[in-house]
């Protein structure tokens, strides 16, 4: 990854020791999916991060306490309002697992730890991918899908990551 790559950057701050930041593309017959059919999904995220490893935060470290997650689903991933005794919630339509934990349509595939460098401010490449743990996911009749890759936090303070290159590599099982 070079500084003059563009980058698509995600960003917010967590008030809530719960945030999930993702980014979303649907496919479908135009890019070879087929009706019906269940695939293994395999991505590989390309992402700058400037958390050191080992630091400390509200909630837990602005490093290892934001994990990365990739998803895939016949239906496409849409944050939803939730009331829970009478306070609202916006969540995930899809099952994503909770913090370090894994859903029915998403795994994870590390954390935003940088891994050579330990100062704050300084952005670093990192690459995650679930290569060896593929998700699998079945398209809806008219041959789509949704691929999806974000981060949820229990980091409680600000995370800014800028994801340089997605790739998924969907085959038939």
């Amino acid at each position: 990854m070079d500084v003059e790559d563009k980058a698509l950057m995600l960003a917010g701050s967590n008030a809530s020791d719960d945030l999930f930041m993702f980014i979303k593309k649907q496919l479908g017959p135009e890019d070879g999916i087929e009706p019906e059919t269940t695939y293994l999904a395999r991505f590989v995220v390309e992402v700058a991060t400037d958390a050191p490893a080992g630091a400390f935060g509200i909630g837990g470290p602005p490093g290892e306490a934001v994990r990365f997650k990739v998803g895939a689903a016949a239906i496409e991933p849409l944050p939803i309002e939730e009331d829970s005794t009478g306070r609202t919630y916006i969540r995930l339509n899809l099952d994503k697992g909770y913090q370090n934990d894994d859903g029915e349509h998403v795994i994870r595939v590390g954390d935003a730890a940088k891994v050579f460098n330990d100062e704050f401010y300084v952005y670093e490449p990192k690459i995650v991918d679930n290569k060896l743990e593929p998700l699998e996911v079945t398209s809806d009749a008219g041959g789509r899908l949704w691929v999806f890759v974000g981060t949820e936090s229990g980091f409680e303070g600000r995370t800014t990551l800028y994801y340089n290159n997605i790739a998924v590599e969907l085959v038939k099982k």
